[in-house]
């Protein structure tokens, strides 16, 4: 009867002389062996890698979306100023004539005062309380034409931007 011969080998000795453990015998036994920690824990390591890697992804898409979001909200904000301003010009447009008119009355009102205050001061003796009443009259029609005129540059303000003309 004969007993199989296996040899058997030292791990730790191994390694101390720098010999491969794969090429040992292949009916060889291997003492004291320790499992290096990506062999003890293979499946482990790789599900954390894998999480890690998708937790990544979704942070990275979570960033990418939300600058979208913010330049989307930012463009909405820029194209509602523009369509306000434009409803605005557009409004302007509509009331141009009846502005034009409303100066127009005011202007008309002021000359046909002036050309009577001139008259009355022709006259002799001029009546001073009647021009003082027709100066106050050119008065009170200025003031209106520039209670339009104001009013018209407030219509025309960009957004709380101050007036778009001089003042």
């Amino acid at each position: 009867m004969t007993v199989p011969v296996t040899s058997v080998l030292d791990w730790r000795q191994l390694k101390r002389y720098g010999l491969d453990a794969e090429r040992r015998p292949a009916d060889s036994q291997l003492l004291f062996y320790a499992p290096g920690p990506w062999e003890r824990y293979r499946v482990q390591i790789a599900a954390a890698i894998v999480i890690i890697a998708l937790q990544s992804s979704t942070i990275a898409a979570l960033v990418v979306m939300n600058r979208r979001r913010r330049r989307a909200a930012e463009e909405l904000g820029r194209r509602r100023m523009e369509m306000a301003r434009l409803s605005r010009i557009a409004q302007l447009g509509e009331l141009s004539g009846a502005i034009a008119h409303e100066l127009n009355q005011r202007l008309t009102s002021i000359l046909a005062n002036a050309e009577a205050g001139s008259a009355m001061l022709a006259q002799d003796p001029p009546d001073i309380v009647e021009v003082g009443e027709v100066l106050r009259d050119i008065a009170e029609d200025d003031r209106r034409a520039a209670d339009i005129i104001t009013n018209l540059r407030r219509l025309m303000c960009n957004g709380g931007g101050g007036p778009r003309w001089p003042t």
